[in-house]
């Protein structure tokens, strides 16, 4: 992979965490509805490109789950400690710290463990003619938990969020493109693009029917609003899909006509240098995506008490001063440490934080 695809995944990170953010900034019901179709493909996503950059074959499968793991559990039982210190919830760190439920979020740490410990396994399957089987645990768990849902009930947060099954297929389609078991290119991107608009449209039109809407099915917000349901994890697997092409693309996004006139290359130019500019802020909150993470909950409170309660408290707004101000913070924090310990120790400071 040359650093051009390395940015354009980096950029992808900056844009996923931003929607990360922007799930925790949304107003809760009809506004929530329509916003959230547009940010449930980012956690998809994430796993997505952790399938599609585990390329090589894993010749020793404990170097493997040593390499992975480690980068991510060293932070997460850092944070876990501070937020358990933040809630003063030590009576049940331990339960806690086991399931992701330290902090809300942090049950994707857990899934991801999970993904990393049955790669060995998944790429065997990948490679026998039972393949398609990889899909089924997901798609299992979408037919019965929707099957719950429409009864009036639903299962536990834990059961939907913290394992493996809900989200594997996003995973399991990275490792497939990777190792050419499947050709995503093989389906033209326009035809991706329309997909993807009709399949946001149906996730918004499922939104309104589980929040009571034409009485169909019995009120559930959470449901509504859900990156689990099968409309949205529908359009994070055709968005994923789309993102391939991106990452994979040859050439430039415009490219100035020297024949044109002056005016038109001026105006060519000048979108060119926004859009550059775009791309390099949202590298840059990718290379920090992992950070913004961890970290972004810990800013929300007191931005919430200070900022929120009096003023911003708008979406997108919100977002966007959440996750670069989250980014900023952490750029600072890595280059104090590198000053004060050196290169090579602050970098190895801020790789345990997460940053």
């Amino acid at each position: 992979m040359d650093k051009v695809q390395s940015k354009r995944i980096q950029i992808i990170r900056g844009l996923a965490i931003l929607a990360v953010v922007g799930i925790h900034s949304t107003k809760p019901y009809y506004e929530g509805v329509w916003i959230r179709a547009f940010l449930n493909f980012a956690v998809g996503t994430f796993l997505f490109l952790s399938g599609y950059l585990t390329k090589d074959d894993i010749k020793s499968p404990l170097l493997f789950y040593k390499k992975r793991i480690l980068r991510v559990l060293i932070p997460y039982t850092i944070w876990s400690l501070l937020y358990t210190s933040v809630y003063n919830s030590w009576g049940s760190f331990l339960k806690n710290y086991l399931v992701g439920n330290a902090c809300d979020i942090y049950y994707f740490i857990i899934v991801y463990i999970q993904m990393v410990l049955l790669t060995p396994i998944l790429i065997y399957l990948i490679k026998s003619r039972f393949w398609l089987w990889g899909f089924m645990p997901t798609v299992i768990y979408l037919m019965i938990r929707t099957c719950i849902v429409a009864s009036g009930s639903d299962l536990p947060a834990i059961i939907n969020l913290n394992f493996f099954y809900s989200w594997l297929a996003f995973y399991y389609l990275g490792l497939c493109y990777a190792r050419k078991r499947i050709d995503i290119k093989k389906i033209p991107l326009l035809l991706y693009v329309v997909l993807l608009l009709v399949i946001m449209s149906l996730q918004i039109f499922e939104g309104h029917l589980w929040l009571g809407y034409y009485g169909l099915f019995p009120l559930n917000y959470s449901f509504a609003v859900s990156q689990q349901k099968i409309t949205a994890v529908l359009s994070t697997i055709v968005t994923d899909c789309i993102l391939v092409y991106y990452i994979e693309r040859n050439g430039v996004l415009f490219n100035t006509d020297r024949r044109k006139k002056k005016t038109a290359m001026f105006k060519d130019n000048v979108i060119c240098s926004v859009l550059k500019l775009i791309c390099n802020v949202f590298a840059v909150i990718g290379d920090v995506s992992f950070g913004i993470y961890l970290t972004h909950v810990m800013l929300l409170i007191p931005l919430c008490k200070y900022v929120y309660s009096h003023a911003l408290d708008v979406f997108p707004l919100n977002m966007f001063i959440t996750t670069f101000l989250c980014g900023g913070i952490l750029l600072v924090v890595v280059k104090l440490l590198i000053r004060v310990f050196g290169k090579t120790n602050g970098n190895r400071i801020a790789r345990c934080l997460g940053f």
